[in-house]
């Protein structure tokens, strides 16, 4: 998984990697941050295959800590912002995080929960209580820390909702992900040309997933933070978007030839 950032930043290190709201980031720009964002987690002590904690809605910062976590061979979870504080307790304490990366939006939630292991909290766009995720990054290396890792390792670690008991860790292996990387390419036509648009949340195998299969491409992908229909309008135009994110693909692929062909 830390190839994605690594070989797009050799092949392309100019073109746009990433839309999101305000902020963009190139491939080259994407792999040098998560550089930073590596050996953050590295200097707190996170090693190969630990876990680090994500509360956050689609912002570049997911980004950044999937692939710096990647480059030390640890595994990012992202939890699912919609529940409750001791809900989102016991994902982060589940999965023996050792770090975790919270927007400013989550803090009251953070705020509500018991976390036994104490990982260190890292705050977006907070209130100052905790470290800021540019003060965390700002004065390391942007040496990439190249831990190897193995097919069956595990890339990335998610969370089902819990709707038959509690929610369950489902690990995504290097070889998943390896797997299915041409096939969703070839099923939904992606290319390095493409313009991906993505708006399901990356707590998502359909968001964080996909996302994926945008940056293996080398693809220019535009992110929502949320969903917000009167964007997508205007987003899909105004950046000649060709994928649209969807649990629907053929669904979504209708939607975009029915919204060109339209006057």
């Amino acid at each position: 998984m830390a190839d994605i950032a690594r070989m797009n930043a050799a092949e392309r290190p100019d073109k746009t990697a990433l839309i999101c709201d305000n902020r963009s980031l190139t491939y080259g720009e994407l792999h040098a941050e998560s550089c930073l964002v590596a050996n953050a987690l590295l200097n707190a002590g996170v090693g190969a295959q630990d876990r680090v904690g994500f509360i956050g809605k689609n912002i570049p910062e997911y980004f950044t800590l999937s692939s710096g976590a990647a480059k030390l061979n640890a595994v990012p979870v992202a939890v699912n912002w919609r529940l409750a504080p001791p809900e989102m307790a016991f994902i982060l304490d589940n999965a023996q995080v050792k770090v975790v990366l919270v927007e400013g939006e989550f803090l009251d939630h953070l705020n509500k929960m018991d976390l036994p292991l104490d990982p260190l909290i890292i705050e977006i766009g907070g209130n100052g209580a905790n470290m800021s995720y540019s003060d965390w990054i700002l004065d390391q290396t942007a040496d990439d820390p190249g831990y190897p890792s193995d097919l069956d390792d595990t890339g990335a670690q998610l969370y089902t909702s819990g709707t038959t008991g509690l929610p369950k860790g489902a690990e995504l292996s290097n070889r998943n992900f390896e797997s299915i990387m041409k096939p969703i390419s070839d099923m939904i036509g992606v290319t390095s040309e493409s313009v991906m648009l993505h708006v399901l949340p990356m707590f998502h195998i359909g968001g964080s997933g996909v996302a994926n299969v945008g940056l293996f491409n080398g693809a220019t992908n535009v992110v929502h933070r949320d969903v917000d229909p009167g964007r997508i309008f205007v987003d899909i135009p105004k950046y000649k978007v060709t994928s649209f994110q969807s649990t629907r693909s053929l669904r979504a692929s209708w939607f975009l030839r029915s919204f060109r062909s339209s006057p």
